[in-house]
Parts: structure tokens; C-alpha cells; sequence
């Protein structure tokens, strides 16, 4: 996974919550059974929408309060409609697995970018596939090399080479409960998800934490989820007025 959150998250975003899929349970603590039904716990959905609160810090500074709609076509399209206060449209962003659009509606203008671009930018590499992971509670790790470190009560499983370190903990029902990255440029990346409950069957954290820095960018994101929706069709309309001007 050596992808790490960028700058786009800045403009606030994203995240969990509720009913009846069963959690795998095993005896083998092998790592490879550990990863298989991790996998198989991850949300499975062709459409997702939720009510998104929380808080983000950019580079440290104040905390800025966080209230969006969060919609997701599996594979194809994330879009997310930050509210201003009064439950006004501050932003609008729509992202495909190639590009990043965005409108502020506050000052009139406008961007569209591909992601690597973005990420090149700001030293913060993620692609399309893992921002959606991290929406949907997973832990997208796609790595070998893990080596079993704990099995009190949580699974550790961590791997290191010359270049990254990586720690992921799963819970003894097969969730996702910490991700943590290095590399030898700073960048580092920790995702915490707690208090998982079931939508229709399927699995999300209610709570997720998200701290992410390197050398330039530090963010740190908390937010919860409401209103949960999945598997059901939502309007996901971005179209840029006339009138707005380019970032």
C-alpha cells in the first residue's frame, strides 16, 4: 500500500454505521486465514450513501467542523456535497478512478485535475480504489510479507523493508481495528475504525480516525457516519456553472 492521503481531503470530506451478515470465525491463526476472512468481512456494495460529521485539521491548524452527504458508486464514482452552515452547499467534489472535480460555491470557482497530478504535488500518493476502501471500513493491504506479531485477544501483522513499514490489527472477528504506514520520505498514514455495526447485511465502522503527513501536508481527519444507505441508487449530478472561474 505505499499510497497515502492528498490534498483534496483538505477541502473536507468523508465516512459509517448500521443491520445482518454473520462475522467469520475460525480457530487457525494463520496469516493467510487472517487476511482471507478479513476480506471476506469488508463491505460488499454496488451503491453507498450516508450523512458524513466530524472534524479535520490541515498542517495544524484550527479544526474545522465537517457536515456532507457521502455517495459512492462501487468502482466508479465517489461524490461528496460539504455543507456551510444553515445546511447551505459549500462544496461539491466528484471523483472517478482517473480525475477530481471540484466546485466551491462560496467563491465561484472551480477545478478538474487527473489524481496523479494532485498526488505528485503534494508528496500524498492514494489512488481512486484505496480512498474508496478507507470510505467503505477495509483494509486494503495487497502486500506479502506479513509476519504474525501479537494474537492477544487483537491479530498484529506487520511488514518492513528497506524502504516501508507496515502494521495492520484486526479484531478477533475479522474487522479492521488499525492501519499504520512508513516510508523512508516521512510520509506516514494511520487509520483507526471502531464500533462496527451492520447495514442490510453488510459491515462499516461507525467511527474512523485518519492522521496522515509528510514532509509538506499533515491531516487529521475524524468523522462518523449516519443514515446509511447502500445498494440503492442516488442522483450524483456535477456540472459546473458557466459563470464559475478556474482555481
Amino acid at each position: 500500500m505505499n499510497k497515502y492521503i492528498f490534498a483534496i481531503l483538505s477541502t473536507t470530506m468523508l465516512i459509517a454505521c448500521v443491520g445482518t451478515k454473520g462475522l467469520k470465525s475460525v480457530e487457525s491463526k494463520s496469516i493467510s486465514d487472517i487476511l482471507n476472512f478479513a476480506h471476506s468481512n469488508s463491505a460488499d456494495v454496488d451503491w453507498f450513501s450516508a450523512q458524513m460529521k466530524g472534524k479535520a485539521h490541515l498542517n495544524n491548524t484550527i479544526s474545522h467542523s465537517i457536515s456532507a452527504q457521502v455517495r459512492m458508486r462501487f468502482d466508479s464514482l465517489i461524490w461528496i456535497s460539504v455543507s456551510a452552515p444553515l445546511g447551505i452547499e459549500a462544496l461539491r467534489i466528484s471523483i472517478s478512478p482517473d480525475s477530481i472535480k471540484l466546485i466551491n460555491r462560496i467563491n465561484k470557482t472551480y477545478f478538474t485535475e487527473d489524481i496523479r497530478s494532485i498526488t505528485n504535488r503534494y508528496n500524498l500518493h492514494l489512488t481512486y480504489h484505496d480512498l474508496q476502501s478507507i470510505l467503505l471500513g477495509g483494509h486494503f493491504f495487497n502486500i506479502k510479507g506479513f509476519k504474525l506479531i501479537s494474537t492477544n485477544n487483537d491479530y498484529v501483522l506487520s511488514s518492513i523493508s528497506d524502504t516501508m513499514s507496515y502494521k495492520l490489527r484486526i479484531s478477533e472477528e475479522y474487522l479492521p481495528l488499525e492501519i499504520i504506514a512508513f516510508n523512508g520520505d516521512s510520509n506516514s498514514f494511520k487509520l483507526n475504525y471502531s464500533n462496527f455495526l451492520k447495514v442490510q447485511d453488510e459491515w462499516f465502522p461507525m467511527n474512523t480516525e485518519l492522521r496522515v503527513s509528510s514532509h509538506t501536508t499533515s491531516l487529521n481527519l475524524m468523522y462518523s457516519y449516519s443514515k446509511i444507505v447502500i445498494n440503492r441508487p442516488r442522483k450524483t449530478k456535477f456540472s459546473i456553472p458557466s459563470t464559475y472561474v478556474p482555481i
